[in-house]
């Protein structure tokens, strides 16, 4: 078991290595970052100055080692946009970014589980089909499509709630926090349910699918022959065989959220 974990824990280093050398070579094609940072005043002798005192003349190669380097010690350098550093800004957005993942994700548990424990148990009725199909629709559209479509309905059409920000935010310590206003409920609950809606749909098939396997087992079947209530005996399978379930690209529709919906 040790043996494995420690495989596990060298190969993830590599991976994300990998990634973070993809990811630094694609910035290379997005445009000349100086450019970004100053404006058409600014002298070529000045871009040309700026551009030697950030690195951005030394070899990629270079520039990748310094990079990881002082991402290892937590220095994650200057935004060329912001100008301000990196750290403080993933600092500032953290506690937006927490508290828009917890509350989608208990949507997501609260109605994909019930509705895959109800699918399971009655794979062939009406409202099985009906939930199935819905679901097949909402894992089909991209995140992004479903928040502007709840934009426009909800925040343009109705005026009910609003389009973007975080509304009112209480300063607890080093937290500041959405949930102990009215304002910041209103202003999560769009961003909540598009991002609880897509991962509601794949919490019930994935429940749903795993469900009537372990329902074909054997002890399930010696259970239910000794007569203990359906119901108990499906409740039991699914904390026990599904409370590990988890999406790995869900942070990244997090993410995905907070772009459209302007979260900062």
């Amino acid at each position: 078991m040790v043996y494995f974990i420690l495989k596990r824990m060298i190969q993830s280093v590599f991976v994300m290595l990998a990634v973070a050398f993809l990811a630094f070579s694609l910035f290379r094609f997005v445009g000349d970052p100086i450019t970004q940072m100053t404006g058409v005043e600014t002298s070529v002798a000045d871009q040309e100055r700026l551009r030697e005192e950030l690195g951005l003349n030394d070899p990629f190669v270079s520039q990748f080692i310094r990079f990881t380097g002082d991402m290892l010690q937590g220095d994650f350098g200057y935004s060329y946009r912001t100008r301000q550093p990196v750290a403080d800004m993933i600092t500032e957005r953290v506690p937006a970014t927490l508290e828009l993942g917890v509350v989608a994700l208990i949507i997501s548990l609260l109605f994909g589980v019930p509705a895959g424990v109800y699918t399971a148990l009655k794979p062939r009725g009406i409202w099985t089909q009906t939930i199935l199909m819905t679901t097949l629709v909402g894992v089909s559209i991209p995140t992004f499509v479903i928040g502007i479509m709840l934009i426009f309905l909800f925040g343009v059409q109705l005026g009910w709630l609003p389009t973007f920000g975080r509304g009112g935010t209480v300063q607890i310590g080093n937290w500041e926090s959405s949930f102990f206003t009215i304002s910041g409920w209103r202003a999560l609950l769009l961003p909540a349910i598009t991002l609880g809606v897509y991962q509601l749909t794949l919490t019930m098939r994935l429940v749903r699918a795993e469900m009537m396997e372990v329902m074909r087992s054997d002890y399930i079947r010696f259970a239910m022959a000794r007569g203990v209530p359906m119901t108990e005996t499906s409740l039991q399978t699914c904390i026990g065989e599904h409370n590990g379930a988890c999406d790995y690209d869900y942070w990244a529709a997090v993410w995905r959220c907070h772009c459209v919906f302007h979260r900062h």
